[in-house]
């Protein structure tokens, strides 16, 4: 069986569609291999597995079949054109057997930089648009640091996470539970906020740039109750999701399709 299981993977793997089409496509092919493979057992077949193959079809006309049913928009968002920047930060964090921990941390940051620069770019519109009066040029030039700061963060807290060997712990072919992977993920994220934090108050300074106003608004921040309900929210959605990127791995990610 694992056999047709492993054939069903090399059809449906190269397909660009979601997880939850892909799978469904993985039961119905396996269903209908399965059913081929009993009919050829009843019919005293010296090899079922292969007669029931034979019967499916060729893969690569299996394979553009079933692509051709997957909507453009769900093709679009699947192959992570949108999200680019996203998926090289997850492989950057990824990789167990590659050793460059500093290239690939460097291409985490610039990740994190990708993601941040458009939003300096709209505050900056936004400044002009709603207040002309106000120098925006002073405000962008004043906050490029910030953002620059939190890409070198990420980078720095990434080199550590690849250095201690966590980033081995948190891939999918690792079976720890989905707990520690997640705190080993959110240790992390606490790292680079600990490094942006730690040196945007010194940038600002050198800066000259008003503190007290900054600080104001940070203070009435963390007076919001909700952000309180942030991180055990967020991590409880990290274990769900490393959970359920576990099941999928044991289910049909660790089956070799290249073999």
């Amino acid at each position: 069986m694992n056999e047709l299981r492993l054939h069903v993977e090399r059809i449906v793997r190269p397909i660009v569609a979601s997880t939850h089409r892909k799978n469904r496509m993985r039961e119905e092919l396996l269903r209908h291999l399965t059913t081929a493979f009993d009919e050829a057992l009843e019919e005293a077949c010296a090899d079922p597995s292969r007669r029931a193959i034979e019967r499916l079809g060729g893969p690569a006309a299996l394979r553009s079949e079933l692509q051709e049913t997957v909507p453009r928009w769900e093709r679009l968002l699947s192959a992570n054109v949108i999200f680019r920047p996203l998926t090289a930060m997850e492989a950057a964090m990824g990789s167990p057997e590659d050793d460059r921990h500093l290239r690939l941390a460097t291409r985490a940051g610039l990740s994190v930089a990708a993601l941040t620069l458009p939003l300096l770019l709209l505050i900056g519109v936004g400044l002009r648009i709603h207040e002309p009066d106000k120098n925006t040029t002073e405000l962008v030039t004043t906050m490029l640091p910030i953002f620059c700061l939190a890409a070198a963060a990420f980078s720095a807290s990434t080199y550590l996470f690849r250095r201690t060997g966590a980033h081995r712990m948190t891939d999918v072919s690792c079976p720890a539970p989905a707990w520690v992977k997640a705190g080993l993920v959110s240790a992390h994220i606490i790292v680079s906020l600990s490094l942006f934090l730690g040196t945007v108050g010194v940038t600002l300074t050198s800066l000259a740039v008003n503190l007290p106003r900054l600080t104001g608004a940070l203070a009435s921040m963390a007076c919001e109750p909700l952000l309180y309900l942030i991180a055990p929210l967020g991590f409880a959605a990290l274990v769900y999701a490393m959970a359920q990127e576990r099941r999928q791995y044991e289910a049909w990610g660790h089956l070799d399709i290249d073999s």
